[in-house]
């Protein structure tokens, strides 16, 4: 929940660094005509983001976290808002849908496997209740990365629906806020593993499926990729404004390094770096 919250305290900069980047770059009227795709990129897709982490951190603890459930309903909530793009509210309800299904579903075999462990009676646990267990965390990963894969593509849908209806797309200042919305969903797409992964019971790291730390390692290169296209699109003023919404704070820098060092998961773990139980 710790890396949660800091991660979406550094997105929550987005809306405020937006206002005093555009103010002195772009002449009222033009403003105007584009800060509808604006509001709707740094209001609904932002939540949106919240959602995806929240879901996946959710899913990936079986539901036994209030505070983790009392974050997706808060970012669900502030979804429910507003006013979404008729594809994007549908591809959100079907989303959620098969989330509430999976945390149902999850759930239950994850309390079946730990009354089989009560049955133990105070004696070593069965091979049988251990194996059970097992088996439930191995389902809390894959329902995790599945609603992780989903909301993914519903977040990148909705970012190019937004674009493509710009009627100022051609705009150099365009194309570097452009660049700034794609690199804030990779920190939102960072966000929402890590949230998984480190909410998972240990057990439940080898139910990742092995594209996993993959997709994490591109998600990182991605990172820098539009952190270098971004400087180079920018002028130095709104650069300079920008960079207050993509700074790190040393522990999140420090995690995100040692996971791209190791590839694992459990290496981070061990440095304590988890959530707090």
């Amino acid at each position: 929940l710790a890396v949660y919250q800091s991660l979406l305290e550094l997105e929550c900069r987005a809306p405020a660094v937006y206002a005093a980047v555009y103010q002195p770059l772009v002449p009222a009227a033009a403003l105007n005509s584009r800060m509808p795709s604006r509001r709707y990129t740094y209001g609904v897709l932002q939540n949106l983001q919240n959602e995806r982490g929240a879901s996946c951190m959710h899913l990936a603890s079986a539901g036994k976290r209030t505070d983790y459930e009392r974050a997706l309903i808060a970012a669900r909530s502030a979804v429910n808002l507003a006013t979404l793009i008729p594809g994007t509210a549908a591809d959100v309800t079907a989303v959620r849908r098969r989330c509430d299904e999976m945390i149902v579903s999850v759930g239950n075999e994850l309390a079946l496997a730990l009354g089989q462990l009560d049955a133990s009676e105070g004696g070593p646990p069965t091979e049988a209740a251990l194996a059970a267990l097992e088996r439930a965390s191995r389902s809390a990963a894959e329902a995790f990365y599945r609603a992780f894969g989903e909301y993914n593509s519903v977040v990148k849908q909705a970012l190019e629906e937004c674009h493509a209806s710009s009627s100022a797309s051609t705009s150099p200042d365009w194309q570097a806020m452009r660049c700034f919305d794609l690199l804030k969903n990779c920190l939102g797409e960072t966000r929402a593993w890590l949230c998984g992964a480190l909410a998972l019971p240990r057990s439940g790291l080898e139910g990742l499926p092995a594209r996993a730390t993959t997709d994490l390692l591109f998600c990182l290169r991605e990172q820098r990729a539009r952190t270098e296209e971004l400087r180079a699109l920018a002028p130095p003023r709104m650069l300079e404004l920008l960079g207050a919404a993509v700074e790190m704070d040393p522990e999140l820098r420090s995690l995100l390094a040692k996971l791209e060092e190791s590839l694992d998961v459990c290496t981070v773990r061990k440095a304590g770096l988890i959530p707090p139980r």
